[in-house]
C-alpha cells in the first residue's frame, strides 16, 4: 500500500507484474475488484494523493531513469514534475508544493497550482544530502518541519537514524 485518499474513500498500492511494480487503486471498503490506476511499460510506484484529493504523484521508470510524475485521478494528462531523476515525493500539508529527492541527493521544492488549472512552478532545492542515504521522509501537518529516516553506516552496524529539517530554510 502506498496511501489513501483525503476521504478515506481509495487505497492505492502496488502489484508487481512481468514489466514490474503497477498501481492499483480498491475502494474503501472494498465494494468490488482494484482498478489498474497507471499501467507503466516499466514500472510504476510511490503513489501519494494531492489533499484535495483530484491529483496524485508517482514515480515511474519509462523515461530509462526514476522520475517524479503528477496526474489527476479522474483521469487526463500527465506532468513531469522532476527533470534528472526524482523519486519519493511527498505533497506539502497546504497542496501548494511537491517535495522530491533528486537522483544527484537533494530535496527538491516545486511549487503547485491545482485551480483554476493544473500549474507547476520552478523547482527549487530546499537542501543537499550530502551522501546521506535517506531511506524515506515526509512533512509535518502544518508544512514547517520535514522528518526524514537515514542510514548511515557507522563502525559497520546500520542504526536507524532520524533527521528533522525546518523547510523554508535552505542550505
Amino acid at each position: 500500500p502506498y496511501d489513501v485518499t483525503p476521504d478515506g474513500k481509495w487505497l492505492s498500492y502496488g502489484e508487481r507484474s512481468t514489466t514490474g511494480e503497477q498501481l492499483w487503486i480498491l475502494a474503501l471498503p472494498p465494494t468490488g475488484p482494484a482498478q489498474p490506476l497507471r499501467v507503466s511499460r516499466t514500472s510504476a510506484f510511490d503513489t501519494r494523493f494531492s489533499p484535495d484529493g483530484r491529483y496524485y504523484t508517482f514515480t515511474n521508470g519509462d523515461s530509462g531513469r526514476a522520475e517524479v510524475y503528477l496526474a489527476p485521478l479522474a483521469g487526463g494528462s500527465t506532468q513531469a514534475v522532476s527533470a534528472g531523476g526524482g523519486s519519493r515525493a511527498r505533497w506539502g500539508s497546504d497542496g501548494h508544493e511537491i517535495l522530491y529527492l533528486s537522483a544527484d541527493s537533494r530535496v527538491v521544492s516545486v511549487p503547485v497550482r491545482l485551480s483554476p488549472t493544473l500549474q507547476l512552478g520552478k523547482a527549487e532545492t530546499h537542501f543537499v544530502l550530502n551522501g546521506k542515504g535517506w531511506t524515506d521522509f515526509d512533512t509535518a501537518p502544518d508544512g514547517k518541519r520535514l522528518l526524514a529516516a537515514v542510514k548511515e553506516v557507522v563502525a559497520g552496524e546500520e542504526p536507524l537514524t532520524v533527521k528533522l529539517h525546518a523547510l523554508g530554510t535552505k542550505r
